[in-house]
Order: C-alpha cells, then sequence, then structure tokens
C-alpha cells in the first residue's frame, strides 16, 4: 500500500497491550512520518501508552461497560479520522473486534486468522488477514501483521532482546516517592493494616505481591489460593526480612484484604493510587509475585524481578518479557486451555482445572530465592 498517513491501533487490556509495544515500535520506524493513534478499551492501557513517543492521540472507550449507543457515539467521533489504516491487536479471536475494526472504516485494516473462526467471528470483514502461529509468542505473532505491509521487523525488533515499551511520566515517580516515605521511618505504623502493627526494622528488600486478576469467569480461575499468597508474604517478612506491599486494583479489594487478613505479619495494601503512580512505585521493587494478570505484565514492563504463577494458560503465547527477569510457574497436570479462543469464557469440561492449586508456597519461595541476594 501506499505510506500511510493515518494508523489506528485496536488495543485491550493491559498485557495485550504491553504485548503490542514491540510492533508500535517497528511500526513507527517504518512509517515515523505517520500520525499513529490507539483505540484502547481500559484506562490502565492508555496509562501504558501515555508516555510512549510513537503515539499521537489515545482514545479510551470502555465498550463492555457503556451502552450500546455511547459505543457507536464513540465510534462514529473517531471514524471522523479517516484512517488509512488499522491493526487489531490479539486477542482479535472474536467477531465483537472485527466489527468494530470494520465501523471504524480504515480502508485497510489488519487482524489475524484462527484454526476456525473465518465466518462465525466474522474475520472476513479485514481486508488482510496473517494466519496465527500458535507456536510463536503473542509478541512475534502481533509483529506478524507488519507482513502483509511488507514491512521486515527483524529489521527493527531483535526477539532474542525484545523488551516491553513503557515510559514513566516524572509525576507518578514523585507521587510514588512520596508514598514510600510514609514508610520508611524507622518504627513507622503500617497505616494501612487492620491490626495497627509496628515496623520495627529497616526491611532489606521491598517486594509487591498481586493476588488479583479481572473478574470474567476465566480470569477468576487464574488466582492463586490468599493463604498461599499470605504464608509466602510471611515468610519473605520472617525470613527475608522485606517489606510486603499488597496491590489490588478496585475489582480486587477484597481479595487483597484477604490476604492482609490472612497474614501474621504487617504489609502495606496498595489499593488508593491511580495506575501511574503504582507502575513507578513496582519500578522501585526488588521483587513482584503475582498470577497471569496484567500487573505482572507490567511489573515486567519497569523492570522489576517477577515470579508468576499461572494454571490455565500457556506462557508460550503471553508471558510477560524482561529476559533473565522472569520465573514462570506452571505445575497443571492437563494442557492450557485459556487462550486466544477462550480468552473469556470457560469451555465446557474446564470448570475445574484451574491448575493454579497444583502450585505450593515452597515453589514459589524456592524461585524467589533467585533474586534475593
Amino acid at each position: 500500500m501506499d505510506y500511510p498517513q493515518k494508523i489506528l491501533l485496536i488495543l485491550g487490556a493491559i498485557g495485550d497491550t504491553l504485548m503490542f509495544t514491540p510492533t508500535i515500535e517497528a511500526l513507527h520506524k517504518a512509517y515515523p512520518k505517520a500520525k499513529v493513534d490507539a483505540l484502547v478499551f481500559f484506562g490502565g492501557s492508555g496509562a501504558v501508552l501515555e508516555k510512549n513517543e510513537a503515539i499521537s492521540e489515545i482514545f479510551v472507550v470502555p465498550f463492555l461497560s457503556q451502552s450500546k449507543w455511547q459505543s457507536l457515539r464513540s465510534i462514529k467521533s473517531i471514524r471522523r479520522n479517516r484512517y488509512d489504516l488499522s491493526l487489531l491487536a490479539i486477542p482479535d479471536y472474536r467477531k465483537e473486534y472485527h466489527i468494530l475494526a470494520w465501523l471504524l472504516g480504515a480502508n485497510k485494516r489488519l487482524a489475524h486468522i484462527y484454526k476456525s473462526g473465518y465466518y462465525k467471528e466474522m474475520a472476513f470483514l479485514e481486508t488482510d488477514l496473517e494466519r496465527m502461529d500458535y507456536s510463536a509468542h503473542n509478541i512475534e505473532n502481533n509483529l506478524n501483521l507488519l507482513n502483509l505491509l511488507d514491512i521486515d521487523w527483524r529489521k527493527f525488533v531483535d526477539l532474542e532482546k525484545v523488551r516491553y515499551t513503557l515510559n514513566l511520566k516524572d509525576e507518578w515517580k514523585k507521587e510514588a516517592e512520596e508514598y514510600l516515605k510514609k514508610f520508611e521511618t524507622l518504627n513507622s505504623k503500617y497505616e494501612t493494616n487492620p491490626k495497627s502493627q509496628i515496623l520495627n526494622h529497616k526491611p532489606k528488600f521491598k517486594i509487591g505481591i498481586h493476588p488479583g486478576s479481572t473478574i470474567s469467569p476465566a480470569a477468576l480461575m487464574r488466582r492463586w489460593d490468599p493463604r498461599r499468597f499470605a504464608a509466602v508474604a510471611d515468610h519473605l517478612i520472617e525470613k527475608e526480612n522485606a517489606q510486603v506491599f499488597i496491590f489490588a486494583g478496585p475489582e480486587e479489594v477484597d481479595v487483597g484484604k484477604k490476604v492482609q487478613t490472612l497474614m501474621k505479619n504487617p504489609c502495606i495494601l496498595v489499593d488508593n493510587l491511580k495506575l501511574g503512580p503504582v507502575m513507578a512505585l513496582m519500578s522501585k521493587l526488588d521483587l513482584f509475585i503475582s498470577n497471569d494478570s496484567g500487573l505482572g505484565h507490567l511489573a515486567a514492563g519497569v523492570g522489576a524481578p517477577l515470579v508468576a504463577i499461572w494454571g490455565s494458560t500457556n506462557p508460550r503465547y503471553s508471558c510477560p518479557i524482561n529476559p533473565g527477569q522472569v520465573i514462570i510457574l506452571r505445575k497443571a497436570k492437563f494442557p492450557a486451555w485459556h487462550w486466544y479462543e477462550n480468552k473469556r469464557n470457560i469451555p465446557k469440561g474446564c470448570e475445574k482445572l484451574s491448575g493454579m492449586e497444583d502450585v505450593e508456597v515452597e515453589d514459589v519461595m524456592a524461585a524467589c530465592k533467585n533474586y534475593l541476594k
């Protein structure tokens, strides 16, 4: 095609957006003069892109929570930009995404074609389709969309060294530093701990724990037992002289408080910061422990060593990327079922196959020791 002047990226959740950032980098290098905008479904994904120099404008449209009429008005407004090209990021299997891309009206619309779904999921609404490589990571599959533009993305991205593009605003860093200062004073009270316990020593490590996930039925099955998170946190405090931060978003406060209540030792519940300062706070941690979640990807993006607990998901496709700093613990005794075609729904027969219970506290502690030296 001719050199595109206006490009629209259609992106989903936080982890999915981060896994698309190498494609944004390659696209920007191939078309440095093009105006590249991003349509995201969640505010958190918008925050991820806020300091990305390749992105001109970000549209945050909460399609999952607003009415159809509100969504149509948003689509009509964005469509007025008359885009030459749109790229639909993984997960792009469902028909809702293909209908959205078609309604947005770019002249050339790129997406993936899966083993099924060309008619049922309406993939035919796209102008060009790249076949999904089921042996490759989502990052590589996203980059492969550029094959449809005759762009040799390997000139711009080295898969062996690839990282997420995630830049932090100075104001986020400042807010995170001020937040930490509240807990740095010797004998300072852990204000958010319901037990009102006292910190009577200076910690050696700052460690984050994320026990939550989104609340779709499939995502809830990716949560490790809160009792095990509490046991890990207590061990880290007692044996490793750690200061523990429990991260909980708006939909995860209950599970965050549950872990906190189950613990014998004081911790800090991080449930009152916006995502920007949360990312800045995570960048100051010595270790982050999480389920398969967007915050796990964020930890990798800001450079925090990560231990991630997985069950129904296949790390081959969507494990967080940060070379040498990510350990994935998956010990499930069944093949992963939570993947492209089953992003939000639980397939029949998989209702009890979470695989999270197969990861023991001892497994997590052994992995943590790789970073606590």
